[in-house]
């Protein structure tokens, strides 16, 4: 891969501007990547992709997300990768289960695929939370 390219990618996927990138552009952008590094392979293009989608389509955004203080995003996304057979939407006393953090309305498994690329998703959003909060955080 050229360092122009290289350059260009670093700029499409710069935090700060991927809500206004264009999909294609960043699917583009992240599969030159990958094709030169192999080290996510196409689940991880799918995992950018899907995180994008909810940012973008659903609207879950940085300001939205940071109001999930309470391990929510983690919360979820864990239950997408354990699946349908861990996950009660409502008070049980199974504690093999672990609970679904929002409204039974919002849990919305597919397959066993999609649900672990949309649980990476919910992770990455989580770990972007716990960055913004850490900056906003006085030095001690």
């Amino acid at each position: 891969m050229t360092p122009e390219r290289m350059a260009e990618i670093r700029e499409i996927l710069r935090p700060d501007l991927i809500d206004a990138a264009d999909p294609e552009e960043l699917r583009d952008a992240a599969t030159d990547l990958l094709k030169d590094t192999e080290l996510i392979g196409k689940g991880g293009v799918d995992v950018l992709t899907e995180r994008r989608r909810q940012i973008i389509e659903e609207g879950w955004t940085a300001e939205h997300d940071d109001q999930h203080r309470k391990r929510e995003l983690a919360i979820a996304g864990a239950c997408y990768a354990l699946g349908p057979d861990h996950v009660w939407l409502q008070a049980r006393t199974r504690a093999e289960q672990i609970g679904w953090p929002w409204s039974p309305e919002w849990w919305k498994p597919k397959n066993r695929r999609r649900d672990l690329v949309r649980a990476a998703a919910l992770i990455i959003a989580e770990i972007d939370r716990l960055d913004r909060f850490v900056l906003q955080e006085p030095p001690a």
